[in-house]
């Protein structure tokens, strides 16, 4: 696949010539490693403009951001990502009355109007004037569609000198909009307009033909993790090839069953009639594999996960109430329902860490956004029916995955929990009646399948 990439410090941009109308929609596909703030594409006479069709790039440490205008400021798209993951991420957009990207969606309250200005492509239109700021962002096909789905627009990245799309040598690096049959090249700027050809990259995957035995190799597919046939008489950045043994190790693992109630640490009753709320997220070693693999070379662990079910949560809940009027209760009770957050899925299916010798104990998944729902008994929340784990109503649930690997070759795998217990007393100082309510939850995941995957090198730390 093919990505034009706008440089410089006021970003390079294509003017596309189409005006968006009542109705039209973008779609395109962009890449980054390290995205920046900035005006991805669209146009708008100004900010929240009712001609708005537009998307705009805002990062932040652990997201990044895609505000989609349909005709208005539209509300956000959030994709959680690490800070200190540089690996390339990809993302899918549509803007239009139901703006779309990786799957995460947010339906615009209204209806686009004829559009003022031309749509630029690697930054927005205000009002003829570009947004400037460079966001490290490559883009792939650019299609512009009108309210019937038909395009208007539709741009394919195109190099310097290029015939691909028409006898005519593309003039400069550009876009080759296949409605209009011509190229569209950069527009305004001080950067330039690059391709990087990803496909240049693969093979078919057949041996690749030398012409000395001593040398060989298998080329992989993107998509392809393992390692094959590699029999150079040299060290090579890959399997030790000196080796015998296997050097890459694949784990399929399934996280499921239940989850124990962990240890209760109640801190004491404070008699005010008030809710005193509190959170914790223990953390357990659940599987030790011994790898076999040396602890003073370089590895490469690579872990991908399954997609993430909003289903894939247990929860249990215990539930405490004694007064003077006799009432004692100690319930263990199911939960309602449970709810597990599933926004960074549309980021990454997978991580990757290099690895000097061993390594700490390291989160490789975070899921936030996790709840459950209890049945309340009796009065132990004010006489509602149920009571959230999240109490204060924000989705502060977080569980995960962390992994390590030690001096003997051992592989550790940890799993983390989202635990809130609540408690509240009075007693009253004149009469002398009291009571004492405390409810206990722990949610975890289950029916999760992820893969880790460990290179060994040749090469010692």
């Amino acid at each position: 696949m093919k990505w034009l990439q706008f440089g410089g410090s006021n970003t390079a941009y294509i003017n596309t010539g189409v005006v968006p109308k009542s109705g039209y929609t973008i779609t395109t596909t962009v890449r980054s490693d390290q995205p920046a703030t900035c005006g991805l594409f669209g146009s708008r006479a100004s900010d929240g403009a009712t001609d708005c069709l537009d998307c705009y790039l805002i990062t932040a440490d652990n997201a990044v951001t895609f505000q989609c205008d349909y005709g208005g400021k539209g509300s956000v798209i959030s994709i959680p990502r690490r800070t200190w993951d540089l690996s390339m991420k990809v993302y899918t957009i549509t803007v239009a009355r139901t703006s779309d990207v990786n799957g995460v969606t947010y339906q615009s309250n209204r209806n686009n109007t004829n559009g003022t200005y031309p749509c630029y492509i690697g930054t927005v239109n205000t009002a003829n004037s570009s947004d400037g700021r460079r966001g490290n962002v490559d883009f792939g096909e650019f299609i512009i569609r009108d309210s019937n789905g038909n395009d208007v627009f539709h741009g394919y990245p195109v190099e310097h000198g290029s015939t691909e799309y028409s006898s005519t040598p593309a003039p400069s690096n550009c876009m080759w909009d296949s409605v209009s049959r011509s190229y569209k090249q950069k527009s305004g700027g001080d950067g330039i307009l690059w391709i990087d050809d990803d496909s240049k990259l693969t093979d078919t995957g057949n041996a690749v033909k030398l012409n000395t035995a001593d040398y060989g190799m298998k080329v992989l597919f993107d998509e392809d993790s393992r390692v094959f046939n590699m029999n150079s008489k040299y060290r090579l950045l890959g399997a030790d090839i000196t080796s015998t043994t296997s050097q890459f190790k694949t784990y399929d693992l399934t996280i499921a069953g239940d989850a124990p109630e962990p240890s209760l640490k109640w801190d004491a009753y404070v008699y005010d009639n008030q809710y005193h709320i509190s959170y914790d997220y223990p953390e357990k070693q659940s599987l030790a594999i011994n790898t076999g693999l040396p602890s003073d070379t370089l590895k490469v662990i690579t872990i991908d996960w399954d997609e993430v079910k909003t289903n894939m949560g247990g929860a249990r809940g215990h539930e405490y109430w004694n007064g003077d009027t006799g009432t004692n209760v100690n319930s263990y009770v199911v939960p309602n329902s449970v709810t597990v957050g599933t926004n960074y899925v549309n980021n990454a299916r997978t991580a990757t860490i290099y690895v000097d010798g061993t390594m700490n104990k390291t989160q490789v998944l975070g899921i936030t956004g996790c709840d459950a729902v209890f049945p309340a008994i009796g009065d132990i929340n004010s006489g509602q029916p149920t009571w959230n784990m999240s109490w204060d109503g924000l989705p502060i649930g977080n569980i995960g995955i962390s992994i390590s690997f030690d001096s003997n070759g051992v592989l550790r795998v940890y799993t983390s929990m989202f635990v809130s217990q609540m408690q509240r007393a009075y007693r009253d100082p004149t009469y002398g009646f009291w009571w004492e309510s405390r409810a206990y939850g722990w949610l975890w995941l289950t029916g999760f399948t992820f893969r880790v995957s460990i290179l060994n090198t040749p090469y010692k730390i």
